[in-house]
């Protein structure tokens, strides 16, 4: 069985029938059934092939390539009407010029160019196929409860909820399309086939914001699409190689061009600076929908893109300012993360920050920073899920974004707030594989002892210190409660188990990745830098001691809060308001008898880090990165 041809064709079929299923129930379990399918389907073709890795397969049929500039035209067609439609001139132009290049490229070079392996499965693909089958599929099973419940909430939102599976799945095809793909023309396809998908999820609800972002988003990626293609023919035109594992045989002088193209595609499909506004702009969306582009796809087309050409980046120009574009944009992300009130917005900046972190280490292209960019996106990918799932559900209990208005959600919806704990833990707090992949971050660049290294050691330890305090002060914000009174569990009522199965399961998958860190890194990362540089890295032996021993104190300290008896002797006790009377729900008597409720805002910092000066300069300062880039690569 051509387990990789199942894997692009499987999601494309089920989102076919899914559409076709009116039945609410029916549609359900098809959705269950479907995800389960393709994440049993993607773990076969790991088992398949992990004992004879590479594999190299290719397709001769001469069909392949008029089909799918077929259905590029189609996509082009199909922005293009909606942005007549919608009046969007900017979204037109782009597309016609992106179909203007497809075409020129077919006429001119489409029959010329010999491609020997169409499909290339490494240790990278196989990582990547797991993020894809396992994460996407949960994030399906959670979307049709939660949607459920989002179309009741929002009766004025058109209920097209057979059409956003439909999209969803499709999104997954072309995912897993792109990761398999080492024709470079192919990865194109299914490249500008998740731009499109994206661009109708966003819009999803068809409200004037959700429209206006998602041409934001179409705009700019279609515009790393026009990147793209241009560093095709660019290649076409000089060498004839169009293959991602032969780019290394094609002299550096004129790889320049191409490679720069590459990394502005890859700057916008992976929201950098200056392009992550559409990121920012995607939070209108639906949950299952932020979470599916910030975490398990979209974003990591553009990172995949980086780690493919990382070896060609190493030691060269486009690589290094390629890093300073990633270390800028860890850090700007990370301290605009600190000012944000809203929990989609803090967790979008903090997607566009560890986003920045592992195109940076991408940029310095070494087998250390590459086993540090390869754990960063494994741990991005399940963590940052379950938190976009957690804090959807948080939201939609509570009834708002705001982190201060999730205060005490260890009393009002404690199952959703471990959740949303463990998913915290594993975005800063050691053992988990952040952390301690930051923490290899440093030691890598540390060691590369050049003029770089200290410019991106300086941005990647204040973005890391930034990222602690934001995660900090949110997860003091859940465990915070004003009344000792409350009632457990009094939000919880309208979570279906569709949403509660798929968090509990990244909850797991979270400390799984975390106790076998090692494991990983043994079997399945290091094995590629071997492959790849003909070097390994990881962790010491005393690392991996220091390791087990965070694991076990994060084991028992908990463990010893529960059961030490005299924890049942503690007392509230009430704030001391100055001699006024403090109830135990912490009311007080204040001016002219108004009653009063004793608060305590976290640290915002508006004052220090706000949004409207150092955002701006982030652009700026990536902005001229990229004109550099450029100039160079035209030298």
């Amino acid at each position: 069985m051509d387990l990789p041809l199942l894997l692009v064709l499987l999601p494309l079929v089920c989102g076919i029938v899914v559409a076709s299923i009116k039945a609410f129930n029916v549609r359900k379990y098809f959705v269950f059934a479907s995800s389960l399918l393709l994440a049993i389907v993607s773990i076969a073709c790991v088992v398949k092939y992990a004992k004879s890795l590479p594999v190299r397969i290719s397709y001769d049929a001469e069909w392949i390539q008029p089909l799918m500039l077929g259905l590029e035209l189609f996509m082009a067609g199909m922005v293009a009407f909606l942005a007549i439609k919608y009046k969007k001139k900017l979204a037109l132009v782009l597309a016609f010029a992106q179909v203007a290049l497809a075409i020129f490229f077919e006429v001119r070079y489409g029959e010329s160019i010999p491609i020997h392996t169409d499909i290339v499965i490494d240790q990278l693909t196989i990582i990547m196929l797991l993020i894809v089958g396992i994460v996407g599929g949960l994030i399906g099973v959670y979307a049709t409860g939660y949607m459920k419940t989002y179309q009741e909430e929002n009766p004025d939102v058109p209920d097209r909820r057979r059409y956003f599976f439909l999209v969803l799945f499709v999104f997954m095809s072309a995912m897993f399309g792109l990761v398999l793909s080492n024709n470079i023309l192919w990865m194109y396809f299914f490249w500008e086939i998740t731009t499109v998908c994206s661009f109708l999820l966003i819009g999803y609800s068809r409200t004037e914001e959700a429209v206006r972002n998602s041409f934001r988003a179409i705009v700019m990626n279609l515009a790393g699409g026009l990147a793209y293609m241009g560093a095709i023919i660019v290649l076409a035109n000089d060498g004839g190689i169009l293959e991602f594992d032969r780019l290394s045989s094609v002299p550096p002088v004129f790889l320049a061009i191409p490679l720069t193209l590459l990394c502005v595609a890859g700057f916008t499909k992976a929201a950098q600076l200056p392009f992550s506004s559409w990121l920012l702009g995607a939070m209108v969306a639906p949950t299952p929908i932020s979470a599916l582009l910030h975490s398990s796809t979209m974003v990591k087309a553009g990172v995949y893109l980086f780690l493919r050409i990382a070896p060609l980046l190493s030691s060269s120009m486009p690589g290094y300012l390629t890093a300073f574009v990633g270390g800028v944009t860890f850090l700007v992300g990370a301290v605009l993360a600190i000012s944000q009130r809203n929990a989609k917005r803090v967790l979008a900046y903090s997607t566009i920050s560890n986003l920045g972190l592992i195109v940076a280490c991408a940029g310095i292209g070494t087998y250390q920073t590459i086993w540090v960019a390869l754990f960063l996106t494994i741990f991005h990918a399940v963590a940052k899920s379950l938190m976009f799932l957690s804090v959807g559900t948080a939201a939609a209990g509570m009834g708002t974004l705001e982190i201060e208005g999730m205060r005490g959600l260890i009393i009002k919806m404690p199952r959703i707030a471990l959740m949303m704990l463990a998913g915290i833990c594993g975005m800063f707090v050691a053992p988990f594989g952040m952390l301690i992949s930051k923490w290899a971050a440093m030691e890598a660049l540390i060691s590369l002892n050049n003029m770089v290294s200290p410019v991106m050691i300086i941005l990647i330890a204040y973005g890391s210190a930034a990222t602690i305090f934001f995660w900090t002060k949110w997860m003091g914000t859940i465990i915070r409660e004003r009344n000792p009174h409350a009632r457990s569990g009094l939000y919880e009522h309208h979570v279906s188990g569709e949403e509660y199965a798929s968090m509990f399961i990244l909850t797991v998958m979270t400390i799984l990745t975390c106790v076998l860190f090692p494991v990983i890194s043994s079997f399945a990362v290091e094995p590629y830098l071997v492959s790849t540089y003909g070097h390994a890295f990881g962790l010491s032996r005393s690392n991996v001691f220091i390791m087990i021993i965070m694991i076990c104190m994060l084991i028992v300290i908990p463990a010893l809060l529960i059961a030490v008896p005299w924890r049942k002797k503690v007392t509230m006790g009430t704030a001391y308001m100055g001699g006024r009377t403090v109830t135990e729900a912490l009311h007080f008597e204040g001016s002219a008898g108004a009653d009063k409720q004793v608060q305590v805002q976290n640290y915002y910092l508006t004052r220090y880090f706000d949004e409207k000066r150092i955002l701006p300069v982030g652009i700026i300062v990536c902005t001229i990165l990229l004109m550099v880039m450029g100039g160079i690569s035209l030298l």
